[in-house]
């Protein structure tokens, strides 16, 4: 079904309002996964606060255009989902890479990285990056480390001495 001007007018100048938000975009080529497959994977992506969509090449060029975004869409044959992180760079290259390894028909085509058109392999190792969570959570337990070290060892004598006192009672 054919939309009209407005309609494509009113999705450019969405695509171009989330380009403009973002962080990360990663693309993928969706075709052979089963549409239940990517409602599962859209809700997965929307509890990550990640906006996931079917995304028509000739708005989303003129979108990226108006973002001053310039990446060589010519060049991709095939349809594209676009997922856009608008908080983290890793978090949504980890779930697309998970979902990929269950669903060998999706392909990673490249994705948006700072402005930038970035290649899958550049993906593929954001992928394998820990999270910002992930990264707070080992920085927590690197500052927490050195006080819970000091609390044994200032507790360790005193549970000697309780031990011994509790012999000598004996």
């Amino acid at each position: 079904m054919a939309i009209s001007k407005e309609q494509k007018t009113k999705r450019i100048d969405e695509l171009s309002d989330k380009l403009s938000k973002v962080k990360t975009v990663v693309m993928t080529d969706y075709r052979g996964i089963p549409t239940k497959e990517l409602l599962k994977l859209k809700r997965e992506l929307e509890q990550a606060g990640i906006d996931y969509e079917v995304a028509k090449k000739t708005l989303l060029k003129i979108a990226l255009k108006k973002s001053n975004i310039l990446i060589p869409l010519d060049d991709i044959d095939a349809p594209l989902a676009l997922a856009f992180s608008y908080q983290d760079e890793v978090l949504v290259a980890k779930i697309i890479q998970k979902f990929i390894k269950d669903h060998e028909n999706m392909k990673l085509v490249g994705g948006i990285l700072d402005n930038n058109f970035v290649t899958v392999n550049v993906i593929k190792t954001l992928a394998a990056l820990p999270t910002t969570h992930e990264l707070l959570t080992k920085l927590v337990w690197v500052i927490n480390s050195p006080m819970q070290k000091l609390l044994q060892t200032i507790n360790n004598p005193i549970q000697k001495l309780i031990l011994v006192l509790g012999q000598i009672k004996k």
